[in-house]
């Protein structure tokens, strides 16, 4: 299992965390930090699945780094 799947799912720890939207935004930012710094691919996946899951729409810089992985840039 992985922490993030954890914490981010809606069957998860999310509907018990008072401040989910920063906790949430805060999450996000340094998996988004970790792919600047990587490129990993299978950290683009991770964070596609955790913007759905949480059933919450991208942020900006989230929407905007999926949108480079599907045209085949994982690294701004």
């Amino acid at each position: 299992m992985n922490v993030l799947r954890l914490a981010l799912h809606p069957e998860g720890l999310a509907p018990r965390v008072e401040n989910f939207g920063e906790w949430r935004a805060h999450l996000l930012s340094r998996l988004r930090h970790q792919i600047d710094a990587t490129a990993d691919p299978v950290l683009v996946e991770l964070l596609a699945e955790l913007a759905i899951e949480s059933m919450f729409p991208a942020d900006p810089q989230t929407a905007e780094l999926l949108a480079g992985a599907a045209r085949g840039k994982t690294a701004k």
